[in-house]
């Protein structure tokens, strides 16, 4: 099957009356060129089902597009992926807007993990919520930094409600090795066999006897 960026107008749609023509086959090859260029170029229409290919520059006009702005999460994005993914999410988070879980989901989008605690988990002053940002160690912290996660927050939170403060940690991560070894023996003595039970069979046999003797005197008769 030919692919369509590889159809020639010449060799492959023009019918052999037309194509040999002298004028008609010049035009041809002139316009194949420029056919097969525009035919290319269609694929880059297709925008949304290819953000994982698109340059930077492109990703960069969608979140213009989609509204994500350098106070909604644009300034803090460090890498063409994190860009992506706000572009990806930029109806959900919108959706969301002016609620803990959008905050929270675009701290996500960014590699920022952040909870968020409201006044009355923490026994704080009514209507006042903190955030613990729970890594940062792959971009650091900086004025800049802490400046524009005080702008994302009032971008996305809801308006009732106040910052009270920010929490940020940093965490190191290594690799620990740990290795263990077990040695072991067991000694065993052989003494040379011998019977322990014995058992003897015989017969035993019994007897015994009796013998009584009686005597008896006979007197004779009175009066006789």
């Amino acid at each position: 099957m030919i692919k369509l960026q590889d159809v020639s107008l010449k060799k492959d749609i023009l019918p052999p009356a037309l194509a040999n023509d002298p004028d008609v086959s010049a035009m041809a090859s002139a316009l194949d060129p420029e056919l097969q260029l525009i035919t290319q170029q269609i694929r880059d229409t297709l925008i949304l089902s290819r953000i994982d290919e698109l340059p930077e520059e492109v990703i960069e006009h969608l979140l213009w597009q989609f509204h994500i702005t350098l106070n909604e999460g644009a300034a803090l994005a460090d890498t063409l992926q994190e860009k992506r993914e706000l572009v990806k999410n930029a109806l959900e988070i919108h959706r969301m807007k002016g609620t803990k879980a959008a905050l929270e989901r675009v701290l996500e989008l960014l590699n920022m993990q952040g909870t968020i605690s409201e006044w009355f988990e923490y026994g704080g002053d009514p209507y006042h919520f903190r955030i613990d940002i729970l890594d940062v160690s792959t971009r650091g912290i900086t004025e800049d930094l802490i400046r524009q996660l005080d702008i994302l927050i009032f971008a996305y939170k809801n308006t009732r409600s106040w910052l009270e403060s920010i929490r940020i940690f940093l965490s190191g991560r290594g690799k620990v090795r740990v290795a263990g070894a077990t040695l072991s023996g067991e000694k065993v003595t052989v003494y040379p066999w011998s019977e322990t039970l014995l058992e003897g069979r015989g017969a035993i046999k019994f007897g015994a006897v009796y013998q009584t003797v009686e005597s008896t005197t006979v007197y004779p008769g009175k009066g006789g």
